[in-house]
């Protein structure tokens, strides 16, 4: 089974030598006096889209063996590490700092064959009386790190699973996210909604059920009709609301307070600081009560955590604070502008926040010990940049 997963390392280097193949396409030199200039370089720039759309269908299609087969992480994968690419100005080696020990990608509900191994090893030992030395180097052997793909932390490795499961990382391997105008469907959980239902989220503690509720008032295909009557605990709603205000699909909106008194609304901003203001007040009664931990309740609540503190929220805010989800999804899009592969905000919203990937700790020992070690490695490999050479002119 060892040797099955030392299997993988093939997969890992030829994710990272295509990213440097990728990145040293380059279009040749023309002369600017020859008369079919213009139409050189636009065969040029054709023939090098389509060496990088070939070379990117290659790097997905080693996230997919990573990920086992499960397509949907081995997409959001491939995403990340071209999110991180264009953060880190496009240096390989940084994005190899990952990959290169990495053994396995998986969502963070599912356990991977490495993680299955060890459990295995971990038995073994547990029922024999005098197990194999080696044995007990297994069980540090594959650690679980995580990548947060879109949302709080976006782009950072972290050690350790998000205490909160979202909507987003509770899907499960086959099955996918479906956001209709009457529900959120995730394979395993089926949520329906109307615009016309009560709703107090003063009352919910359901994190999943919460996401599906701000996903689904974000989705919504029509604008809300005019002067249309919302209850003052109904966020999901009144951030639709805005939204509708903002595009100027909707002039005026009505708020129905708990003793039935309404107040007409007509702009955007006003709508923005009423949500702000009813955020504040419920994540202030929770906050004292001690319902939940911070990350749950931001995440019910649709805002980002650090606005929350301990015991008091910090009324001083920005839009972005108390719109988290939008917001977030505004962040990817920003980081993948240059990327004409990235997937689009609204498919992001259909995929995982997390990934988990199960990571090789001799690897990391090793690799840590050089200086900029894929890099000279990959200079190594002057079959890579022969073809490139052969590509280019």
């Amino acid at each position: 089974r060892q040797a099955g997963f030392e299997e993988s390392t093939p997969t890992q280097e030829q994710i990272l030598l295509n990213y440097v193949s990728r990145d040293n396409i380059s279009i040749p030199k023309i002369d600017p006096a020859d008369p079919n200039y213009d139409a050189l370089i636009a065969r040029s720039k054709r023939e090098a889209a389509k060496t990088v759309e070939a070379i990117d269908n290659d790097i997905r299609t080693g996230y997919h063996k990573l990920a086992d087969g499960d397509a949907v992480i081995g997409n959001v994968a491939h995403e990340a590490f071209n999110v991180m690419l264009t953060k880190y100005n496009k240096d390989v080696d940084e994005v190899a700092r990952v990959i290169k020990p990495t053994v396995s990608i998986a969502r963070i509900n599912t356990v991977t064959k490495p993680e299955k191994w060890v459990e295995e090893v971990r038995s073994y030992i547990n029922k024999t009386e005098n197990p194999k030395p080696e044995a007990y180097d297994i069980l540090d052997k594959y650690v679980p790190t995580y990548m947060r793909i879109w949302g709080h932390k976006a782009n950072t490795v972290l050690d350790s699973a998000p205490r909160t499961i979202t909507l987003w990382d509770s899907v499960k391997k086959g099955n996918a996210i479906k956001v209709t105008d009457e529900y959120v469907n995730t394979g395993d959980n089926l949520f329906k909604f109307k615009t016309s239902e009560a709703y107090d989220i003063r009352n919910e503690t359901n994190v999943i059920a919460a996401n599906a509720r701000t996903l689904w008032a974000y989705k919504l295909k029509a604008a809300l009709p005019e002067d249309f009557k919302i209850t003052e605990y109904n966020t999901p709603l009144i951030e639709k609301a805005i939204k509708d205000m903002a595009d100027g699909k909707v002039n005026s909106i009505k708020i129905v307070k708990e003793n039935s008194a309404e107040i007409t609304i007509t702009s955007a901003e006003d709508l923005t600081n009423i949500l702000r203001d009813i955020k504040v007040r419920v994540a202030n009664e929770k906050l004292s009560k001690l319902e939940m931990p911070d990350e749950s309740l931001a995440s019910i609540l649709n805002v980002k955590p650090e606005w929350l503190t301990n015991e008091q929220v910090n009324v001083a805010n920005a839009y972005s604070d108390i719109h988290a989800m939008q917001s977030y999804i505004g962040e990817y899009a920003d980081s993948v502008k240059n990327i004409p592969t990235a997937a689009t905000p609204d498919q992001v919203l259909l995929g995982p926040q997390t990934v988990k990937m199960i990571v090789d700790t001799g690897i990391v020992e090793q690799y840590e010990q050089l200086a900029k070690p894929f890099l000279v490695y990959a200079k190594q490999q002057q079959k890579i940049y022969k073809v490139v050479s052969d590509t280019a002119s």
